[in-house]
């Protein structure tokens, strides 16, 4: 019985070895063919979900205020193309421009990603515009629409420029 006992140790070991191998061959195969722009934007996801899991404010409550920032940025950024110096406009548009490469780059956002992570099945902010225009929210619509209003949002912020700001940049910079 003993020895029944034993063989059934060794063989669990043999096959925990095995699998580990395994697991290590499949990382390492996986390295190989992530592309980059997934490893970065794994990596800053990580480097955000880490210091949201070290802090004393829960999940959800975090979940709100990314999903509030994540909302209210561009009408945010519109009042202060409309209200605010040419010098604070320019800067708010350039974190916005960062912020579209970044999508870009990721194929997605880092946001939405970690609002995914807090919460399965997260609503995503693009998802009222995909249902008013008659499609259904998924990982490909959703990049489709945001650039839609990336491109319609960018095209109202340089009328906006425009009108607001051009004598300025021609007495100044011309």
């Amino acid at each position: 019985m003993e020895e029944i006992n034993n063989l059934h140790i060794e063989v669990e070991s043999e096959s925990e070895v095995e699998s580990e191998s395994e697991v290590e061959s499949e990382v390492e195969s996986e390295d190989i063919k992530v592309p980059n722009y997934i490893k970065h934007k794994k990596t800053l996801v990580k480097y955000i979900m880490d210091a949201i899991n070290n802090s004393n404010i829960p999940h959800h409550i975090w979940l709100l205020i990314i999903k509030s920032f994540h909302i209210s940025t561009p009408g945010i950024a519109m009042i202060i193309f409309l209200l605010g110096s040419f010098e604070l406009s320019m800067f708010v548009c350039m974190i916005l421009i960062f912020t579209l490469s970044l999508f870009l780059y990721f194929n997605g956002c880092f946001l939405t990603t970690i609002e995914n992570k807090l919460e399965k099945n997260s609503t995503n902010i693009i998802d009222p515009y995909v249902y008013i225009l008659g499609d259904i929210p998924d990982i490909h619509n959703r990049n489709y629409y945001t650039l839609q209003l990336c491109g319609f949002f960018f095209g109202i912020a340089g009328v906006i420029f425009y009108v607001k700001h051009h004598d300025y940049v021609k007495l100044n910079y011309f």
